[in-house]
């Protein structure tokens, strides 16, 4: 990833590209986070999931 276009919130950046971002209920990333023993992505993206799971 070079660049993000309007509407996507750049999440990290290495090397000044971004490396994760969200756009609406879209979350990508250009690394593995499985493969370090950091759990910040993961954790984030348990907190994303559960902000947009809608509740009967």
């Amino acid at each position: 990833v070079v660049e993000a276009g309007p509407g996507v919130e750049v999440l990290a950046r290495h090397d000044g590209c971004p490396v994760a971002l969200v756009q609406g209920h879209l979350l990508a990333t250009a690394f593995h986070p499985e493969l370090t023993p950091d759990p910040r992505m993961h954790a984030f993206f348990l907190e994303f999931c559960a902000a947009r799971v809608a509740l009967p």
